[in-house]
């Protein structure tokens, strides 16, 4: 049995704007083994080589019907991709374990754009990532109202943003949490 969790407003910063060595094959989201899930009002930006691959045929046969039909079973949803990669473009980026598979990470990508509710955007939310650690608060372009997290699960509650920090809103993980370097 393969686990098919549910996430709700995440933010995911890389460290691509910080120097050294930290990108060294970064992605957001790296999807491999089968993998499914929902991924809905999340950040993904600032990560050094791309936002979201696909790593077998096994998980674009979940993903995918066909190179521009999903699933459902494995989606970003109402979520934000934003500078990601060397150029601050690569959202996505193919890989040759899925070159022959139905469909690759950039077939996806596209799919999730394409939706008709909870598009995934490609918008600035204005987190920087060029110090560390890096601010989570994102500006105005994180609000949404698309999507409900309770209609995914009734764990999670009902937000108006996309991200784990309302926009303009406080750092709640100041005093509790550590960032410390590697």
């Amino acid at each position: 049995p393969r686990s098919a969790p549910n996430f709700c407003n995440v933010t995911m910063v890389g460290c691509k704007d910080q120097g050294g060595n930290c990108n060294v094959d970064s992605s957001g989201a790296l999807l491999r083994r089968g993998a499914s899930g929902q991924f809905w009002k999340s950040i993904v930006t600032g990560m050094g080589n791309r936002g979201m691959q696909l790593r077998d045929a096994a998980t674009a046969t979940v993903a995918c019907s066909n190179s521009t039909t999903v699933t459902g079973n494995l989606m970003f949803r109402d979520s934000i991709f934003w500078n990601n990669g060397s150029g601050g473009t690569t959202n996505c980026a193919n890989h040759s374990s899925t070159a022959s598979a139905v469909c690759q990470s950039c077939d996806l990508y596209n799919a999730w754009k394409a939706q008709g509710v909870g598009p995934v955007v490609e918008v600035d939310p204005g987190i920087s990532n060029a110090s560390f650690p890096a601010s989570p608060i994102p500006n105005s372009n994180a609000n949404s109202s698309a999507l409900d997290c309770k209609s995914l699960d009734g764990f999670f509650e009902t937000t108006s943003y996309r991200g784990a920090f309302a926009p303009g809103g406080t750092n709640w993980t100041t005093g509790w949490t550590n960032f410390s370097t590697n």
